[in-house]
């Protein structure tokens, strides 16, 4: 209005309204008097405040505030008078009694809204996959190796493959499986030893060379193993666990809740994808033509996208998938947004969670971040003992066969747990949501190239 303004406003928590008032009474004080080449008091030394005490009262102080303008004849309709500011959005969100919350990034907070959705409706599914041991604690993961037979006529006992018994190579801190062979009974027992109890660190696998059982000592080929993978021999234990440590990761034997959760989730009836990592190599009416493509797990009988899954990892991802498809449909029931973005334009920006495409983006992130973790709960992963980490399968630009791998769950902090991807996905959104000076080129001749005022020029002597 030309001589006051009616402002019907909630203080945000540990905010006094009396000193939200003064905020907005000092600034806009100084820019008018500035604007008009004027000093002193503008405003009143005292406000007139009134509370709203129900949704009644809300409404009729509402309309009282849209409609003054028209009443005093400053205009025929309150939409005419250029300093009417109202958000129906947030109208209505206190009308339903859900009041907006303000967020520095209406993206990142949706992202990691939903994410949390998913994860928790996960968790209620398939958490208890991931037992605690006898010990009580967390499971952060588990160490697995492949199985081939032995090649030897005579002996033909299963050998554990295994590049290294080393599982944490670090400069202080150092673990290795150890290797409890019966070779009447033809059995190994793995174990964990640390520091100066390790006695023994080179695995049962050669690099490049053949596998060595531990039974019979005599040695397998790489073409043995592959006939045997190809001829659906090959097989996989799970040799060690990872847990959470008061000093970080620990490692302890496997158990038999440990066993008995892995054969609970082989038996969940899932969906394993069939189609051929290599078509043109692996399909029945393929010609044979090189790989050139630094692909190699399908000479040892990996040929399809399923393949590259444990029974319990494909039942965690097509968990988390199931999830998110729950997920988008339920965005869809939100009649409104409930986050709003914080900028020098707060209350002006319209909540982007009413509009079709915005949730088509939120689903696109929360679907990279389900991709970024399939990457990390394959059974051709790499655990990283020298950082205690868990890897993607990829060596450069290639997927080579590994003999080892360890799978995560999903529901741990650590790096391989869908907690952990999160944090990336949302430190991305952060950074490529701050505005960038613009970047300027310049093309020429280095002796000629234009500089600005103030600038150098070097010369090399």
């Amino acid at each position: 209005m030309p001589d006051h303004v009616h402002a019907l406003i909630e203080p945000l928590k540990g905010y006094e309204l009396s000193k939200v008032l003064h905020s907005i009474k000092s600034f806009t004080a100084n820019e008018i008097n500035r604007e008009l080449g004027r000093t002193g008091p503008l405003w009143q030394p005292e406000s007139f405040d009134r509370i709203v005490r129900d949704r009644e009262d809300y409404l009729k102080k509402w309309e009282y505030i849209r409609t003054n303008p028209v009443k005093d004849g400053l205009c025929e309709r309150p939409e005419e008078w250029a300093w009417l500011f109202e958000d129906l959005v947030v109208k209505q969100c206190s009308l339903e009694g859900c009041p907006p919350t303000w967020v520095p990034n209406v993206l990142v907070h949706d992202v990691e809204k939903w994410a949390n959705w998913i994860l928790e409706r996960a968790r209620e599914r398939i958490a208890h996959l991931y037992p605690p041991g006898k010990d009580g604690r967390p499971v952060v993961g588990y160490l697995w190796a492949r199985t081939a037979p032995c090649s030897n006529p005579s002996c033909r006992a299963e050998i554990p493959l295994l590049r290294s018994l080393l599982v944490c190579n670090k400069k202080d801190k150092k673990v290795a499986l150890t290797m409890e062979v019966d070779k009447e009974r033809k059995t190994v027992r793995f174990g964990i030893a640390e520091g100066k109890a390790i006695k023994r660190t080179e695995g049962t696998k050669r690099e490049r060379g053949p596998a060595i059982c531990p039974f019979c000592e005599q040695p397998t080929s790489e073409a043995e193993l592959r006939r045997a993978g190809q001829a659906g021999q090959m097989g996989e234990r799970m040799v060690a666990a990872i847990v959470e440590g008061k000093g970080g990761k620990q490692y302890r034997p496997v158990e038999e809740s440990d066993l008995a959760a892995f054969r609970e989730a082989a038996k969940i009836e899932v969906e394993r994808p069939g189609e051929l990592i290599l078509p043109e190599i692996n399909a029945e009416d393929a010609d044979d033509v090189a790989n050139s493509t630094g692909i190699r797990v399908h000479l040892y009988g990996m040929k399809t996208w399923g393949s590259l899954f444990n029974p319990r990892q494909l039942v965690a991802m097509q968990t988390f998938v199931t999830c998110l498809h729950e997920a988008l449909e339920a965005m869809k029931q939100e009649s409104w947004g409930a986050a709003f973005q914080a900028a020098d334009c707060a209350g002006k920006m319209p909540a982007p969670q009413l509009d079709e495409e915005y949730r088509k983006a939120v689903g696109v992130y929360l679907g990279l971040w389900v991709s970024r973790n399939a990457m990390r709960m394959t059974s051709v992963g790499r655990w990283d003992m020298g950082r205690e980490t868990f890897q993607t399968p990829f060596d450069a630009q290639a997927i080579p066969m590994k003999w080892d791998y360890p799978e995560a769950n999903p529901f741990t902090g650590a790096t391989g747990g869908f907690e952990n991807q999160l944090e990336w996905i949302l430190h991305y959104l952060r950074h490529e949501s701050v505005p960038l000076v613009p970047t300027e080129v310049l093309q020429g001749d280095g002796a000629h190239l234009r500089l600005n005022h103030g600038t150098r020029r070097c010369h090399n002597n």
